[in-house]
């Protein structure tokens, strides 16, 4: 079962890129990125849906950035 996110405050548009850097340099552990991307995406879900994101779409295009890094996604 996912587990649901906590509780969001305070997720700016510099926190995503900053967590997609993150996620960039584990990109070498698939599992590990693969988390981190899953985890960031609904927090921004989370924080759009909350209604406190100041910028949804910049959110969410930031968070997308990381469809462009290069490590495998594992789906069962």
């Amino acid at each position: 079962m996912p587990r649901k996110p906590r509780p969001v405050s305070g997720l700016t548009l510099r926190s995503v890129q900053m967590r997609v850097h993150q996620i960039r340099k584990n990109q070498g552990d698939v599992e590990t990125a693969h988390g981190m991307e899953d985890y960031l995406w609904q927090e921004v879900l989370q924080t759009i849906a909350d209604g406190t994101a100041e910028d949804p779409a910049a959110l969410a295009r930031a968070a997308l950035k990381t469809t462009e890094l290069d490590f495998d996604r594992w789906y069962a």
